[in-house]
């Protein structure tokens, strides 16, 4: 546990602290899918941008889609059930590509596989 402990936002993105005391920091992806016990956000800094989707059950949601702001490909940098913080060991996509799908008043999203009970911090590539 104590790599987890030590991960520092600053690591990160800069996305996940620059504008902590400003609302332009911060957006809800989806707040509201109270069947799935799922949220998402979206935090920039004006310029970069990282995507936090939690699920708060103790299953797998297979193919789950939110919505992203940005066409491309979003890499994995940071999943609470990655085997270093005693996580299951069951891989969850390193990198997933964005298609032109609307999804959460947004014109592009990925399809996840969440962890159960767990985090995934997602970036863009580049």
């Amino acid at each position: 546990m104590t790599d987890f402990v030590e991960i520092r936002p600053r690591e990160l993105s800069p996305a996940l602290h620059e504008l902590d005391c400003d609302g332009a920091g911060f957006a809800w992806i989806d707040c509201s899918d109270r069947d799935n016990s799922v949220f998402s956000y979206l935090r920039t800094d004006g310029a970069a941008q990282v995507i936090a989707v939690f699920n708060f059950t103790p299953v797998w949601r297979d193919d789950y889609r939110i919505g992203v702001p940005r066409d491309g490909a979003w890499v994995q940098r940071l999943s609470s059930d990655d085997a270093r913080f005693g996580g299951s060991q069951d891989a969850t996509p390193a990198r997933v590509q964005a298609e032109p799908v609307g999804w959460h008043g947004r014109a592009h999203s990925v399809r996840l596989r969440l962890p159960p009970l767990g985090a995934l911090v997602l970036a863009p590539e580049g």
